[in-house]
């Protein structure tokens, strides 16, 4: 079967150019290691208030020896519960651009979660980058016009 590589399913999804990985230098050492496990929760139908992202952080460091075997099983994510940085997302769904016949309606509210990045899309004027999930998948590399009213995550650097 064809080999698809991030690079191609990116630039499928969005029809956008990606960075090479060339523009991002890999690290020297693995001192900031981390595992990420990212859980849907709930149905993802319109108006379930249950639906949401849950994504799960524990540190690795340096000292890990492991590889993705090692953390892709769910009794290693239980023995690492007190170490886990958990985030909640919740699928807030978005209000809709104003018309005039409306002044902008919660739209989509439990089907899906669409929060802004802090990262305007630096070619296009009114777009930011954003991170996007249903039920069937999750997104990183979203862009959008800001003028839909997407949740804000506020995240502390600690």
């Amino acid at each position: 079967p064809p080999t698809t590589t991030i690079s191609d399913t990116l630039s499928l999804h969005d029809a956008l150019p990606i960075s090479s990985l060339s523009d991002f230098p890999l690290a020297t050492d693995n001192n900031m290691v981390c595992a990420y496990r990212y859980t849907r929760v709930g149905s993802f139908a319109n108006h379930d208030f249950t639906s949401l992202l849950k994504v799960d952080c524990v540190y690795l460091g340096s000292a890990f020896t492991g590889n993705i075997s090692t953390i892709n099983n769910d009794s290693w994510w239980d023995s690492h519960t007190s170490e886990a940085v958990v985030r909640i997302f919740p699928a807030a769904g978005y209000i809709s651009f104003p018309t005039f016949i409306s002044s902008g309606l919660l739209e989509a509210r439990g089907e899906y979660g669409r929060y802004w990045s802090s990262t305007e899309f630096p070619s296009l004027l009114g777009n930011a980058w954003n991170v996007s999930f249903y039920s069937y998948s999750a997104f990183a590399n979203y862009r959008d016009v800001k003028h839909h009213g997407f949740s804000v995550r506020l995240f502390a650097d600690k």
